[in-house]
């Protein structure tokens, strides 16, 4: 499962609560997640996601 971020660097999400979640929650599982830069956005990448169920469990660990 991929999500890409908001292109514009200066963008106010960017010191948001919500993106601090985030990288917080990628910095502590590795293994299953990764955030990369690809040209000028962000993308970010979870392993081993079969189906809809997962992914939004997945999404729900990372926000909580």
């Amino acid at each position: 499962m991929r999500g890409n971020f908001i292109a514009n660097p200066q963008s106010p999400f960017y010191q948001s609560d919500l993106f601090g979640k985030i990288i917080a929650y990628v910095g502590s599982n590795p293994k299953e997640c990764s955030l990369k830069e690809k040209g000028n956005r962000l993308v970010l990448r979870f392993e081993q996601v079969p189906d809809i169920r997962t992914a939004v469990e997945k999404l729900e660990r990372m926000m909580a």
